[in-house]
């Protein structure tokens, strides 16, 4: 049998001093008896569990009583107490240890017979109330008269001892339905734990790839991701209809969901001081900033873009979700408490999530990359393609040759087409349309009315709310964000820049016409941290 047991890193050839106690480091492994009896011999420091990471090191101010999450043996340790040798102790015991070896100080000057006995169980004891009781049933069975019960404590390091001591190995097992146990602690279990029972059983129900969970408990994230990004595919939005590498764009469904990220600029300079490049990175979400929350809507948000999304994969996207987009160096998500979140996501109703807050993407299209790749183009300049074909596309299928040119774009405007006559005379010179004979197109009341039209603007507004705006234009460079970083825009780039700043001008002027092209201009190097 296979124990899940923590061990400190290094080993000790004597008992080691305060100072080098409280500098040892832990780490979680899986060992079998005789493994475990070959680490007590060489030195290792044996311990409870506090985390069910098998790649991370715990520090001995971390094992905590709070952190706890469970053990597989009992300790007692018998100072001075018996006067017997080992083997006549483990005979006259009537609940035989699994281990028993004599420690560092056995039988040292001024020290008599110094034993430690491990009992063993199989399953893990994830309740400190139950490990106590436990620990006092196995001391008066076998009538022991003990000094220091420090084995009581759930928590206590357990010193291994020289490679020369004496240590018998019984292989005898135990099991908590052996022992008659107060009923609040009945089955080894708090109320608390058998909740938590309850919904380990549910999280089995739901388990169609048993290897696949087997290997989340027990590989790193790494190499979790590494083994099974293939058969449980990291996506991040709805997904899409495939096109040909021929088609330039990929139109994006009604219900299109996409995962928001945000991103860190930073600027690198040249010796001389000039921009050599901008770098990019994305902006992690840090402890106090809803980390759980937010992987457990990232759960919902997945089902919603899949139906029938099987739990497995879930699992497999918030594993990649936690560990690229996620900082856990501070009060870390192990692997029972992510468990936990895809289990609820998973279970919850997705009714009561229809209305959640979801940044409606007003993106029509996407660039098809296949189409970029062919035919040696960037991104900017297939959208601007693709944008255009979409819209050749659209005039097509109300253009109606009987009309002038103003009343077709009239027309046009009432199926939510808006566009201009320049870009309707456009398309007719690439379509091959002649123009609308009767009048040339146009009377002259209208070709009059044409010449004095004049845009009207929005009025002036002379009480603004400057930070309402301010925060309005942060959001359009955001969204902004997600053209940089699918490869439409190149930060690096001067004309790039210069098309995203006039964008950015245009469309923050829809938000508040009083704004001051310069104070945009300021706004917009801020967020992107150019050289003003």
């Amino acid at each position: 049998m296979i124990y899940t047991i923590t061990t400190s890193v290094s080993c000790f050839l004597e008992k080691p001093n305060h100072e080098e106690i409280r500098k040892i480091e832990y780490i979680r492994k899986n060992l079998s008896l005789d493994e475990i009896a070959n680490f007590i011999k060489s030195g290792y420091v044996l311990s409870a569990n506090f985390t069910n990471e098998y790649d991370l090191t715990i520090k001995q101010h971390q094992r905590t009583c709070n952190n706890f999450t469970g053990t597989h043996f009992i300790m007692i340790d018998l100072d001075n107490d018996v006067k017997c040798d080992l083997g006549e102790l483990v005979d006259m015991l009537q609940l035989k240890p699994t281990i028993a070896y004599t420690t560092y100080s056995h039988q040292q000057e001024g020290k008599g017979n110094r034993y430690r006995l491990l009992f063993f169980f199989k399953e893990e004891l994830v309740n400190i109330d139950v490990f106590r009781e436990l620990y006092d049933k196995i001391v008066d069975i076998n009538k022991l008269s003990i000094s220091d019960n420090c084995g009581r404590n759930a928590v206590q390091a357990v010193f291994g001892s020289y490679h020369e001591c004496e240590l018998i190995n019984t292989c005898n097992l135990y099991s908590i339905n052996q022992f008659q146990l107060n009923n609040k602690n009945q089955n080894g279990h708090s109320n608390p734990i058998r909740k938590e029972e309850k919904n380990n059983i549910e999280i089995e129900s739901l388990i169609q790839d048993k290897e696949y969970i087997n290997d989340y408990w027990n590989m790193s994230y790494t190499d979790l991701i590494a083994k099974y990004n293939d058969k449980y595919y990291f996506f991040q939005h709805t997904p899409l209809e495939p096109v040909d590498d021929d088609t330039p764009y990929i139109i994006l469904p009604p219900n299109y969901i996409e995962i928001i990220r945000y991103w860190i600029y930073h600027t690198n300079y040249k010796e001389d001081g000039d921009v050599r490049n901008i770098t990019t990175k994305v902006k992690p979400i840090r402890d106090g900033e809803g980390r759980r929350r937010k992987l457990y809507l990232n759960g919902i948000l997945r089902r919603m873009m899949i139906d029938k999304l099987s739990f497995e994969h879930l699992l497999h996207c918030l594993v990649n979700e936690l560990y690229y987009y996620i900082d856990n160096s501070k009060d870390k998500i192990d692997k029972k408490q992510l468990i936990d979140i895809a289990f609820r996501s998973y279970k919850a109703d997705l009714q009561r999530y229809k209305e959640i807050n979801i940044r409606k993407d007003k993106r029509k299209y996407i660039v098809n990359d296949g189409y970029c790749v062919k035919h040696s183009l960037n991104k900017r300049q297939v959208s601007n393609l693709s944008k255009k074909l979409i819209t050749y596309s659209q005039i097509g299928e109300l253009y109606d040759v009987s009309l002038t040119d103003k009343a077709n774009v009239e027309v046009f405007k009432e199926y939510g087409l808006n566009i201009s006559t320049k870009t309707l005379q456009r398309f007719r010179q690439e379509m091959g349309i002649t123009k609308y004979q009767k009048g040339n197109g146009h009377s002259d009341s209208i070709r009059k009315e044409e010449e004095n039209n004049i845009e009207i603007e929005c009025p002036i507004q002379s009480d603004m709310d400057k930070p309402y705006y301010d925060y309005q234009s942060e959001l359009i460079l955001q969204e902004m964000d997600s053209d940089v970083h699918g490869g439409y825009y190149d930060i690096n780039d001067r004309d790039d820049v210069r098309a995203m700043v006039k964008t950015f001008i245009r469309r923050a002027k829809t938000v508040n016409p009083n704004y001051d092209n310069g104070e945009l201009i300021k706004m917009f190097k801020m967020h992107y941290e150019l050289a003003c």
